[in-house]
């Protein structure tokens, strides 16, 4: 089965390319609603499309209320086939909830997250069920720039989703072939640290238009505002 290519989709300035086969689309920001969900969701009605939620947990909104205000967009929106959760800036206990909530919808949770975060959460006692309970209710989107292919990561038998460049994801269902270590491309390159919380984004923030090479994971955008991605010189 051939790769097929996943969008992820938090300031698209107009329709995907025609090769694009589905898309993750951002719906909630912690609890809040994605101001541009309506026009998203409508400009990707021709695709396999995944709900996703960028979480902020406080006292207040804790997981299980992130899970119901998600849920809540997937009965409003309908036809979503993933529901994503951005898994940057949370534990592996956070995850395992949110996982078997989501699982209940029988719509298929996706984690996204990085090979380094992934390997930083897996500690305590137990890891390793905790682990292989989420992995037998949710797939691993990884992301990891500048390499030929991606490595499986830990715990896991099969990995579907990979981001090779900002925003841009190969999917295949029957699992993506992965090399025993990573091999760079030309340039040695990785997903970097966690970056700022994404309402304080970095100066100069160029367009997703320009000549640039993106180190940042693809959910770190502005709230409204242009895709981040970290500028290099002109080649």
């Amino acid at each position: 089965m051939a790769n097929k290519k996943i969008y992820f989709i938090h300031n698209l300035p107009g329709e995907l390319p025609s090769n694009y086969d589905g898309c993750f689309v951002r719906a909630r920001i912690g609890v809040a609603p994605d101001p541009n969900i309506d026009t998203y969701w409508q400009n990707t009605r021709y695709l396999q499309r995944g709900l996703y939620q960028f979480p902020k947990p406080t006292a207040e909104n804790d997981v299980h209320e992130h899970v119901s205000t998600l849920i809540e967009s997937t009965w409003y929106y309908g036809a979503a086939r993933w529901v994503v959760l951005c898994a940057l800036y949370v534990d592996l206990q956070f995850i395992n909830t949110w996982v078997g909530r989501m699982a209940d919808t029988a719509i298929r949770p996706v984690i996204y997250t990085t090979y380094d975060h992934w390997n930083a959460i897996l500690k305590g006692d137990n890891v390793e069920s905790v682990a292989l309970t989420i992995l037998n209710k949710a797939d691993l989107c990884m992301s990891k720039y500048g390499v030929k292919a991606p490595v499986m990561p830990r715990f896991a038998s099969k990995l579907k989703f990979w981001e090779y460049e900002g925003n841009k994801i190969y999917w295949n269902e029957e699992g993506l072939e992965c090399d025993s270590e990573f091999q760079y491309l030309d340039e040695p390159g990785s997903t970097p640290d966690d970056p700022d919380d994404p309402d304080t984004p970095p100066a100069n923030i160029p367009t997703m238009t320009g000549k640039w090479k993106s180190t940042f994971p693809a959910v770190w955008s502005l709230l409204g505002g242009e895709v981040i991605h970290e500028p290099v010189k002109e080649e």
